[in-house]
C-alpha cells in the first residue's frame, strides 16, 4: 500500500540536459512544420481489431488506444508513482477511503471540435467508468474490480460539494473490504467520458476516441492502409499543470509486411523507430549502424514471454460453455499428466533461445517477468527442499510415455525396446492404434522468429514420440485470435506481455482463474486451490505475505505444465537520426524501459528533439535536486536556463496544489508549504519568441518538516487468546495516541517473515514457534520524533496437533433403511472445531460438525465410506480421512460360500512366516467377514468384498500342531468354518565339533540354551570372552561346575569349546526374522571381539562383516580346529578374503567401538 497524506507523486527526476541519457528537460513542443516521430511495426495494421478500451486483446491495440486517455496514477520514467489526473490523494488508516483532488484543467479532447469547449474530466466521469467496469463482467478490465468477499470491491463512490467535498473535481472511492490490486487499477484504467459512453454503451466501437490523454487519434474508425497516426493533443493538461511539453505534433505508427521492410525503411530514412527488431537485425546490419553513428540500438526485457500452450478445455466445459465454443475442438490427451509433463521435457529452454532469439533472451518458467518484485523462480535457491525445474530429457521423456501405454504404432503394432524405432517412432499409441500422439500446432505469421520457434519446439516433440507436424500451421494474428475466442486449437506457441510494474494478481495471474475462462483464460485450466490463493492474494495487503501466496500460485501453474513458459525475450529497438526532423536525445530505453512506446508512457516524446544545428534548439534548465522547508516558512527557490532564443519565461508548479499564476522572466521564487510532506514541484521554461516557443522542465524535491508535530506516543498492542497454538487465529488490537490528533497508521511484522496492515488485524502463527512480533504505528508527518515508532512481544505460540479419526466397517445395514454411522475423533486440541464429510460412495455427500449421521442406501451392494475430519487450522495434514466398507442388503439372503482355503507350508519351522489364502464368494455380493484363528491364541479378521483373495502371513512361535480355523460370515446366514492342520517343527542344526578345541557360534535363537543344555559330555569345556576387558570371563566344565553357573548362550557370540573327543551336537531354534544388532564396546585403544552372524548362508563373505560394522575393522579371523590354526582377512589385502562357514565363529579386531548390523 502506498500512504500519503498529500500525495502528488515521488522523488525528482533529476533529468535535464541535452543528449543526457536520462533527460527530459529539453521538452519543447514544436508549434509549426511537420514534427512527426515514426514507428516502424511488422503487422501493426492487422493486429488492431478495435478501438474499445474495454475490448482490446492485443499490444498494438494498446499503442493506439491508451495514449489517448489518462488515468488517475502513472509513473515518472524511473518508475516511480506519481498522480496523472489526480493532483494528490489520501487513503484511510483501514486502507478502505480513497479520497482524490483531480487536476481541474484536465478535458476531453474531440478533434471535431477544435476550438472548442470541451467537456471537462470530473469526478463523474471517474465514477461513471469505474461503476461501468465493475457492473459488466463481459469487459475485459472487469478483473481489476471483481467480487471480493461476496462483495463488489468498490463499495461507494461520491463526487464534489453534494457529499460534503469541495467541488465536483474531488471524490471519495469506499472500499467493501481490503484491496491490494486496487493501486494498480488506479494505473491502468482509463477515464472514459461519461457523456459519450453512457450514451453509446460499453461496445461502442469508440471509431473517434475521445480522451483527456496527450495524443489523440486522427483516424475515423479502424486504421486501414499502413499508417496509423496520433496527433498532439493541444489541450493536454500536463502542459498546465507541469509545464510538460510534447516535442512531436504527431506519432506515426508505419505498418510494415516483414522485418527486412522494416529495416529497408529505417535505413532509407522512412522511419525514426525501428519497433521489435529482429535478433539476426540487431546483432547484425543495426550493430554496424550503431558502430558507424548511424543508429543507437536498445534491448530491454521487460515481460515478453513466449507461452507453448497446451489446450486444457474439457468436452463438458466446452458444453457449458456453448457459443462460439461449440465451434471449437481440442485433443483431449492433453489433459494427461503424463503427456503434458513429457512434452515440459522435450525441449531445452536455452537452446530455444539461442537459436529463436540469437540467445537475447532468458529461460521462463512463469507469466511474472523476472524482473518483477513478486517473480518466482521455479526450483531456485529460495525453492523448498525437492522443488526441480523440469528440464530437457529426451530419453526419460520418452520412457515416461511408454511406461504409461504408448508402446504402440499406428498399424497397431507392438513396439519393443529392443526395437531399431523404439527411440525414433512417432507419433505413439496405445494399443489398438488409440490414443494417437498427434496434434494440432500453431504460431504467428508476423516474425519468422515464431517458425524458427515452432519447427524446433515440434522436432524436439517428434523425438519424444509426438506429432505435432501433421496440422502446423503458421498464422495471422486475427486467425490466432479466432482461435484463442473459440478455444480450437491443440497447442501453440504464442506469447503473453506484462511488464515489472503490472499488477501481480489482477493484471497476470487472473488469467489462469476460472473465472477468467471465456475471457482472457487462453488454456481454460482450472484450479480451485488456485482459484483459492488468487482470492486470498487480492485480500492480502502486506508484500511478504502476499508474496508468499503468489509464489505458491506460480508454482501451483508450473506444476499443472498446461502453460508451459518457454523464454522471456529481450524486445530490440533501434532509433536514428533521420531526416526530416533528425530526433535526437533518445535517452537509455535499455535501463529505463519505460521509454519505450509500447509502454505507453509520455515520456520519450517529451525527451527527443530536432537534432540538427541550424534547427531551433530548446532551452536547457536545471534547479537543485532537493529543497527542505519549514511548514509555513517561506522557502527560496531557484533555477538556472539556458537557449539561444531570448527572452525565457519561466513558471513553478510547487506540487501543493498551487502553481504561478502567471509566467514571468525571473527563475526565482518564494514559497511558504502550508502542510508537512514531500512535494514534488516542477519548474518550466519557455521561449517567448520564433516558430516553435519550445518548453522544457525539470523537477525536484521538497521535503518540508513541522516541528510542532510530534510522534505517535503510548504505543502498545494486546492479542489473544493469550496462550495460541499453530492452528489458532490470533487477534492482535494495537492502540497509540498522537497529540496532534493526525490518523494513524499500523502496521506488524509477525515475525515469522509475513506482515499486516492496519490496527487490528488476524494472524496464525503456523510455523507453532514463539514468535516475536512488532507493531509500528506511523502519522506519515514529517516533524519532530523519528517515525514509525515500534514496540515489540513475543507471543508464546505451541505447535497444534491433527485430530485422529476413524470409522469402523458396517458390515450389515439394511436397504432403504435410514442408519446411523457414527466415527471416532480425538484431538488433544480443544478449543479445534471440526467439521466432517461423509462420501457415502452411491453418489451424495453429508456435512456434519458431529461425528455422526444419518444415511439411507437406496440399492444393495458394499460401498466405500469416505470419511473426512477437518480440525479447520488450515494447517497441512490437519484434515484427515478415513475409508471404511458398508454392506446393504435386501429380503433375500444366500450364505456366502468358502471357495478355497490353502497354506503355503503345512509342516513350516519355527519363526518361520507361513501365508494362508482365502477366497469366499456371496451371490448377494455382501460384505464378508472373514476370520482365521492360526491355534496359537491369535487370530486375524478383515471385511472385504467377495470374490476377492485374502491373504495372510503369520509365524509359529513354537513348534507343535496347530488347527487354523477359518471362520466366514455375511452377519446374517450361519457362518461358515474350514479348518487346516499345521504341524510347526523347530530348525536343526547339527554343529560339528572336533577333538580339542573349537570356537563355534549357535546359528539359530529362540531355544534358550546354556552351558549345560548343549549337549556336552562330562569334562567338556565352554568360555566366552569379554570384550570390554579384553579377558575370558565366562567358563564351565560339564559335570564338574555348579549348574547355577551356565551361563546363556547368546546369538552372533562365538565361544570357545574344548571336548577330549570328537562330537556332533543337535541344535534346534529359527532364524531371525528381522535384523539383529550387536553392539561392541571395546578399549578405546581398540582390541578383540569373539563374534558371529546368525546366518545358514554359506555365500557371505568374512569382507561382509567389515561392512557391517559402523567403526573400523582390521582383521577377520577364523580358526580351524581340524589344523589348530588361524585363516585371518585382512581388509587392506582384498585376495585374503574367504566364506564364512555356519556354526563357527570368528575373531574380529576392532579399532574401536561400534555396532553390527545384519540381516539374516
Amino acid at each position: 500500500m502506498f500512504f500519503a497524506l498529500l500525495m502528488v507523486g515521488s522523488p525528482n527526476l533529476s533529468l535535464f540536459g541535452h543528449e543526457v541519457d536520462i533527460s527530459i528537460a529539453d521538452n519543447a513542443a514544436a508549434v509549426a512544420g511537420d514534427r512527426a516521430l515514426r514507428l516502424g511495426i511488422v503487422g501493426a495494421i492487422g493486429s488492431i481489431s478495435t478501438l474499445n478500451p474495454l475490448e482490446y486483446t492485443m499490444a498494438e491495440e494498446m499503442l493506439v488506444i491508451w495514449p489517448c486517455y489518462s488515468t488517475l496514477l502513472t509513473y515518472d520514467v524511473n518508475v516511480k508513482e506519481i498522480g496523472d489526473l489526480a493532483e494528490s490523494w489520501l487513503i484511510s488508516p483501514d486502507g478502505l477511503t480513497w479520497t482524490f483532488h483531480l487536476y481541474k484543467s484536465a478535458v476531453f479532447y474531440d478533434k471535431a471540435n477544435p476550438s472548442g469547449p470541451w467537456e471537462p474530466l470530473t469526478g463523474n466521469d471517474v465514477m461513471w467508468t469505474y461503476f461501468a467496469i465493475q457492473n459488466d463482467t463481459r469487459n475485459n478490465l472487469h478483473s481489476y474490480f471483481p467480487t471480493v468477499n461476496g462483495q463488489p470491491i468498490i463499495k461507494k463512490i461520491t463526487v464534489g460539494p453534494a457529499v460534503g467535498l469541495a467541488t465536483q473535481w474531488d471524490f471519495k472511492i469506499e472500499l467493501s473490504s481490503q484491496y491490494s490490486p486496487f493501486i494498480g487499477s488506479l494505473h491502468s484504467i482509463p477515464i472514459l467520458p461519461k457523456y459519450i459512453w453512457e450514451v453509446e454503451g460499453l461496445a461502442y466501437n469508440n471509431d473517434n476516441i475521445i480522451g483527456s490523454g496527450p495524443f489523440y487519434y486522427m483516424g475515423s474508425g479502424l486504421p486501414g492502409g499502413t499508417v496509423v497516426e496520433l496527433g498532439r493533443s493541444p489541450t493536454w493538461f500536463g502542459t498546465e499543470e507541469h509545464g510538460w511539453q510534447l516535442h512531436v505534433n504527431k506519432m506515426v505508427i508505419k505498418s510494415q509486411t516483414s522485418a527486412d521492410s522494416n529495416l529497408a525503411e529505417f535505413q532509407s530514412d522512412g522511419i525514426d523507430v525501428m519497433m521489435w527488431a529482429s535478433p539476426e537485425q540487431y546483432t547484425g546490419v543495426l550493430r554496424t549502424m550503431e558502430i558507424a553513428g548511424t543508429a543507437t540500438r536498445f534491448s530491454s526485457s521487460t515481460g515478453f514471454v513466449y507461452e507453448y500452450n497446451l489446450n486444457q478445455m474439457t468436452d463438458d466445459l466446452r458444453a457449458s460453455l456453448g457459443g462460439t465454443f461449440n465451434n471449437g475442438d481440442n485433443n483431449q490427451l492433453l489433459l494427461d499428466p503424463v503427456v503434458k509433463l513429457a512434452i515440459a521435457k522435450s525441449y531445452d529452454k536455452q537452446q530455444f533461445i539461442d537459436q529463436v532469439y540469437g540467445g537475447l533472451g532468458q529461460p521462463a518458467d512463469s507469466l511474472v517477468p523476472y524482473a518483477h518484485p513478486y517473480y518466482y523462480d521455479y526450483g531456485g535457491p529460495d525453492a523448498p527442499a525437492g522443488e526441480v525445474e523440469v528440464t530437457q530429457d529426451i530419453v526419460g521423456a520418452r520412457a515416461s510415455l511408454y511406461n504409461n501405454g504408448w508402446q504402440y504404432r499406428t498399424d497397431g503394432t507392438h513396439i519393443l525396446t529392443t526395437d531399431a524405432d523404439y527411440s525414433t517412432y512417432y507419433p505413439l499409441c496405445k494399443a489398438g492404434a488409440t490414443s494417437k500422439l498427434q496434434f494440432r500446432f500453431w504460431t504467428l505469421s508476423e516474425s519468422p522468429e515464431w517458425n524458427t520457434g515452432g519447427q524446433l519446439l515440434a522436432t524436439w516433440a517428434q523425438q519424444i514420440g509426438v506429432d505435432l507436424w501433421y496440422d502446423y500451421k503458421v498464422l495471422s494474428s486475427n486467425e490466432m485470435n479466432g482461435a484463442w475466442m473459440a478455444a480450437d486449437y491443440d497447442m501453440w506457441l504464442w506469447d503473453w506481455v506484462f511488464t515489472p510494474t503490472s499488477e501481480i494478481s489482477v493484471d497476470i495471474l487472473s488469467v489462469l482463474t476460472t473465472d477468467e475462462i471465456g475471457s482472457w483464460s487462453d488454456i481454460y485450466w482450472s484450479s480451485a486451490e488456485f482459484d483459492s490463493l488468487y482470492n486470498e492474494s487480492l485480500v492480502t495487503m502486506d508484500f511478504a505475505t502476499r508474496k508468499v501466496i503468489t509464489d505458491e500460485m506460480q508454482r501451483v501453474t508450473y506444476e499443472a505444465q498446461a502453460c508451459q513458459l518457454v523464454a522471456y525475450r529481450s524486445d530490440l529497438f533501434a532509433v536514428r537520426s533521420a531526416a526530416p526532423d533528425n530526433w535526437v536525445n533518445w535517452g537509455n530505453w535499455s535501463t529505463q524501459w519505460l521509454l519505450d512506446p509500447s509502454q505507453l508512457s509520455p515520456w520519450v516524446y517529451m525527451m527527443i528533439e530536432p537534432g540538427l544545428a541550424s534547427d531551433n534548439q530548446a532551452p536547457d534548465i536545471s534547479t537543485q535536486a532537493t529543497y527542505e522547508a519549514i511548514a509555513d516558512t517561506g522557502l527560496s527557490l531557484t533555477a538556472t536556463a539556458a537557449d539561444d532564443s531570448t527572452p525565457l519565461e519561466y513558471r513553478w508548479f510547487y506540487g501543493d496544489g498551487t502553481k504561478d499564476a502567471a509566467w514571468t522572466s525571473s527563475p526565482s521564487r518564494t514559497h511558504a508549504y502550508d502542510t508537512d510532506g514531500v512535494y514534488l514541484a516542477y519548474v518550466a521554461v519557455r521561449e517567448t519568441t520564433g516558430l516553435d516557443l519550445f518548453m522544457s522542465w525539470t523537477s525536484t524535491k521538497v521535503t518540508c518538516y513541522d516541528p510542532s508535530n510530534t510522534a505517535p506516543e503510548n504505543v502498545d498492542f494486546t492479542y489473544s487468546p493469550l496462550d495460541p497454538d499453530s492452528g489458532t487465529i490470533v487477534f492482535l488490537n494495537g492502540t497509540a495516541t498522537d497529540a496532534q490528533s493526525d490518523p494513524l497508521y499500523y502496521s506488524w511484522d509477525f515475525g515469522d517473515g509475513t506482515g499486516g496492515v492496519g490496527q487490528q488485524v488476524t494472524h496464525q502463527f503456523t510455523l507453532g514457534v514463539p514468535a516475536t512480533v512488532t507493531m509500528y504505528v506511523d502519522d506519515h508527518r514529517l516533524g519532530s520524533g523519528d517515525r514509525p515508532v515500534s514496540t515489540q512481544k513475543l507471543i508464546p505460540v505451541s505447535p497444534n496437533t491433527a485430530p485422529l479419526w476413524s470409522v469402523p466397517d458396517y458390515t450389515a445395514v439394511p436397504k432403504a433403511t435410514l442408519s446411523t454411522f457414527t466415527g471416532t475423533m480425538t484431538d488433544p486440541d480443544t478449543r479445534d472445531l471440526h467439521i466432517y464429510t461423509w462420501y457415502w460412495g452411491d453418489g451424495s455427500q453429508s456435512v456434519t460438525t458431529v461425528p455422526t449421521m444419518t444415511h439411507s442406501y437406496l440399492q444393495e451392494g458394499v460401498y466405500t465410506l469416505t470419511t473426512w475430519c477437518d480440525d479447520l487450522t488450515g494447517l497441512e495434514n490437519h484434515n484427515v480421512s478415513d475409508m471404511s466398507y458398508v454392506n446393504v442388503y435386501g429380503p433375500n439372503n444366500k450364505a456366502p460360500i468358502i471357495s478355497s482355503y490353502l497354506v503355503d507350508d503345512d509342516t513350516p519351522y519355527v519363526g518361520a512366516t507361513t501365508t494362508f489364502t482365502v477366497l469366499a464368494t456371496d451371490s448377494n455380493g455382501d460384505l464378508l467377514t472373514l476370520t482365521i484363528e492360526f491355534g496359537d491364541g491369535t487370530s486375524e479378521t478383515i471385511n472385504m468384498i467377495q470374490g476377492n483373495t485374502w491373504v495372510v502371513e503369520h509365524v509359529y512361535p513354537l513348534w507343535g500342531a496347530y488347527d487354523a480355523w477359518l471362520t466366514v460370515t455375511d452377519n446374517r446366514a450361519t457362518p461358515l468354518q474350514d479348518v487346516l492342520y499345521i504341524d510347526v517343527s523347530p530348525m536343526s542344526f547339527s554343529l560339528s565339533l572336533a577333538a580339542g578345541y573349537n570356537f563355534v557360534t549357535v546359528p539359530l535363537i529362540g531355544w534358550g540354551y546354556t552351558a549345560n543344555t548343549l549337549g556336552l559330555g562330562f569334562g567338556d569345556v565352554i568360555s566366552g570372552w569379554d570384550s570390554a576387558t579384553q579377558t575370558f570371563t565366562q567358563g564351565f566344565i560339564v559335570g564338574l561346575s555348579p549348574p547355577s553357573t551356565a551361563f546363556a548362550i547368546e546369538p552372533n557370540t562365538g565361544y570357545w569349546i574344548y571336548t577330549a573327543t570328537a562330537k556332533s551336537l543337535p541344535l534346534y531354534g529359527m532364524l531371525p526374522a528381522t535384523e539383529m544388532v550387536k553392539s561392541v564396546t571395546v578399549p578405546s585403544g581398540g582390541g578383540y571381539v569373539s563374534f558371529a552372524v546368525n546366518s545358514l548362508s554359506t555365500t557371505m563373505m568374512a569382507s561382509d562383516i567389515v561392512a557391517m560394522f559402523s567403526g573400523t575393522i582390521t582383521l577377520v579371523a577364523a580358526y580351524n580346529p581340524a589344523t589348530g590354526s588361524y585363516q585371518s582377512y585382512i581388509p587392506m589385502f582384498p585376495p585374503t578374503n574367504f566364506v564364512l562357514t555356519p556354526g563357527l565363529g570368528y575373531w574380529c579386531y576392532c579399532a574401536g567401538s561400534g555396532t553390527f548390523t545384519y540381516t539374516v
